[in-house]
């Protein structure tokens, strides 16, 4: 990164840094806070506003350029609003389908853990096939499958609703893991196949950082829907945030990246070093 340019004073480094670090964690905070309160009340909506100056500062500043850059340059912007789709959708159906089941309908928190585990399951179950099918067919169309399959499932508990026996949940939840787990592995291959050389670990690091804050904005985003609906609405409003988060990667996945083949230079020159 830019600020570990040689030459550049330890503590300097340090304190670029820390000032990244934030101002990542000052922009999530207020949105997961805007989001969270919206639930009671909307007119907390607009707050989220407020997170993008310190992100907008973050990405024009020495240690957000060098990532934009490599992205960019490498058309990998796509694949990561896929893997951070597909996070919020997960974590936005595991909150509202677990509250649901032990508040609304009565269930015990084992049935509930066992019901909720389909998912889990289903994503192991698939998870090696979708490398072998990947292999042998491409990491592309495996993981557009993959994705697809996971929107479908989400989008059939979008009716949840009270009579819905713990197995009617679990198989709909066992078809999205059964998704989740053939997109995985491809999607990662994917992303990390359009890396430019020597950039690899930036682009690791940036689609992990996108999944990890999928999980965070998933339940935020399900309970920011989940209040104006109100009461009897509102586990269709947030499981229908999931299946809109998972419907929206499939498009994103089905453009092809970059190819990776001569773009070091290209990236360098969009994250250039911060001045000394």
């Amino acid at each position: 990164m830019a600020g570990d340019a040689p030459g550049r004073p330890p503590a300097r480094r340090d304190r670029r840094f820390l000032g990244d670090t934030a101002l990542i964690a000052t922009g999530v905070t207020i949105l997961l806070l805007s989001l969270t309160l919206a639930s009671d009340t909307p007119a907390w909506l607009p707050l989220a506003l407020v997170a993008a100056p310190p992100l907008w500062w973050w990405l024009r500043g020495p240690g957000g350029r060098p990532v934009a850059g490599v992205l960019r340059a490498a058309g990998l912007l796509r694949a990561h609003g896929a893997v951070l789709a597909l996070a919020v959708g997960f974590a936005a159906m595991h909150y509202v389908v677990a509250l649901h089941l032990q508040r609304d309908e009565d269930v015990s928190a084992t049935t509930t853990g066992l019901t909720v585990l389909a998912f889990p399951l289903g994503m192991g179950l698939a998870g090696p096939l979708g490398g072998r099918l990947a292999d042998r067919y491409g990491a592309r169309p495996v993981a557009v499958t993959g994705a697809a399959l996971t929107a479908v499932g989400l989008s059939l508990l979008v009716p949840l609703g009270d009579g819905w026996s713990p197995p009617d949940v679990a198989w709909r939840l066992a078809l999205a893991g059964l998704g989740m787990g053939l997109n995985g592995g491809p999607a990662q291959a994917l992303v990390m196949g359009a890396a430019p050389r020597g950039r690899a670990a930036t682009v690791g690091s940036t689609v992990q950082l996108a999944r990890s804050l999928g999980f965070t904005l998933g339940p935020a985003l399900a309970t920011a829907a989940w209040g104006p609906a109100g009461q009897d609405d509102g586990v269709r409003a947030g499981l229908a945030v999931a299946a809109l988060a998972a419907c929206l990667a499939v498009p994103l996945l089905a453009r092809p990246v970059r190819d990776p083949e001569n773009l070091t230079e290209k990236t360098t020159d969009a994250a250039p070093a911060a001045p000394r």
